[in-house]
């Protein structure tokens, strides 16, 4: 498959993104590596090639306006080959969770119609290859632990807070 890239960065915070002519692909998110950007190693199974298309120009704009504490506002394509309609259910009503809100694992699976399937719902988000867009950062456990996140339980925290509108984010903390 072949794909574009795009990178920003904001709050201490590198984001890759890569679409294909279908629509984004896949997003990597982490705290900006000591060392500065790392380059955007390509997402397993594709090669990066050509200019970024309005897919990831528009995503990019909406991201640094993120960063800065803002909602994130995009509504363009996912390129959703290889995810299963169960995936695809999961990561529907966890787009529907609003700005500065979190649900639980359980709360999710219920709105599936599915409240046994929590754990199928931890590791659908476990998978997904969209957080920002899809923001599975919003689920927390039961507890209110926050649960996994693919970017690690630190970088959820601090987008919580960052929703939350706390704007003094440490990115140190993470490195």
């Amino acid at each position: 498959m072949k794909v574009a890239h795009a990178q920003v960065a904001g709050a201490g915070l590198d984001v890759h993104a890569w679409a294909s002519a279908e629509g984004l692909v896949a997003i990597r998110l982490g705290p900006v590596p000591a060392s500065g950007r790392d380059g955007g190693r390509p997402v397993d199974g594709i090669s990066v090639e050509g200019a970024p298309p309005e897919t990831l120009r528009s995503l990019a704009r909406a991201l640094v306006r993120y960063l800065e504490g803002s909602r994130l506002e995009w509504t363009g394509p996912l390129d959703l080959r290889g995810v299963t309609p169960f995936r695809q259910r999961v990561f529907d009503v966890v787009s529907e969770i609003p700005h500065g809100e979190t649900r639980s694992y359980g709360a999710i699976a219920a709105a599936l119609g599915r409240p046994e399937a929590v754990r199928a719902v931890g590791m659908a988000l476990g998978r997904n290859p969209f957080p920002l867009v899809v923001p599975c950062h919003r689920v927390l456990r039961a507890d209110g632990e926050l649960g996994g996140y693919v970017a690690g339980g630190e970088v959820k925290r601090r987008l919580l807070a960052l929703e939350a509108g706390q704007t003094e984010l440490d990115w140190e903390a993470v490195r």
